[in-house]
């Protein structure tokens, strides 16, 4: 583009950048009329709609290199080194017309999800899985993971929906026994977690019950020459209680 743009002549370049809106029609014709008879433009023009390059310089073998840098520094726990790496693979990754290249941008949305969950980014996390799952919707690996990171952020339901939708396009033996661990440690969680809940709204309806019975206290009647006639209790009662309710003589 830098080769392009230094090819048009300077008094053309000037006539287009001191041009008002009311001369766009004229000056844009100018330009277009250099560049239709520019070979170089017209390479530029065909590397931009190339489906292989694209507007990024689309490079499957790049994409590769730098994803394959972003496994290293995973397994290295080095994640924001990770991140970096996928977020440039993602910058390469070629998307082809016959989608043969679709599996490979789910696979650097999931990895680039992994690395978030464990930087603690759960909804950029989310985004990512759900892009991995528009692009490539049976792969297995992106439900699995939006499935942990709906755990994360106790969504149990839609974690356990998520997961059983993995398990079900999970190939491997191995993959499978893992997601059903997985699984079962998220019902339980769920299961623990509606339990509390009833219990403390149980615990809610017990203390509402006690307070609406009232104390029974046994009151006195007393008379004393300085004070006059009274009631008092024998028992120590606590701030606030109810000790005498009477009937009303008349209703008005």
């Amino acid at each position: 583009m830098e080769r392009l743009k230094s090819a048009v002549p300077a008094d053309l370049r000037r006539t287009v950048g001191e041009g008002t809106t009311r001369d766009l029609p004229s000056t844009t014709s100018l330009l277009l009329t250099f560049l239709d008879g520019l070979p170089l433009f017209h390479q530029v023009i065909s590397e931009l709609t190339d489906p292989e390059l694209a507007l990024c310089r689309k490079d499957k073998g790049r994409t590769v290199e730098l994803k394959g840098q972003g496994n290293a520094c995973f397994s290295r726990r080095e994640f924001q080194q990770a991140l970096s790496f996928y977020s440039q693979a993602l910058r390469y990754v070629p998307i082809s017309s016959d989608g043969t290249d679709e599996i490979l941008l789910a696979t650097l949305y999931v990895n680039r999800a992994s690395t978030m969950h464990k930087l603690g980014l759960l909804e950029e996390c989310l985004r990512d899985c759900d892009r991995a799952i528009s692009v490539s919707p049976n792969y297995a690996k992106a439900w699995y993971r939006r499935g942990m990171i709906n755990a994360s952020l106790k969504n149990y339901s839609s974690a356990m929906h998520d997961l059983e939708v993995a398990l079900s396009m999970e190939a491997t033996s191995s993959g499978k026994s893992n997601i059903e661990q997985e699984l079962k440690l998220i019902l339980l969680k769920h299961r623990n977690v509606n339990q509390a809940v009833i219990a403390r709204m149980q615990g809610c309806h017990i203390q509402v019950g006690t307070l609406a019975e009232p104390h029974m206290y046994v009151l006195e009647f007393v008379s004393t020459p300085d004070r006059g006639r009274g009631m008092t209790s024998p028992n120590d009662i606590s701030p606030a209680s109810l000790i005498h309710v009477e009937d009303p003589l008349a209703a008005v």
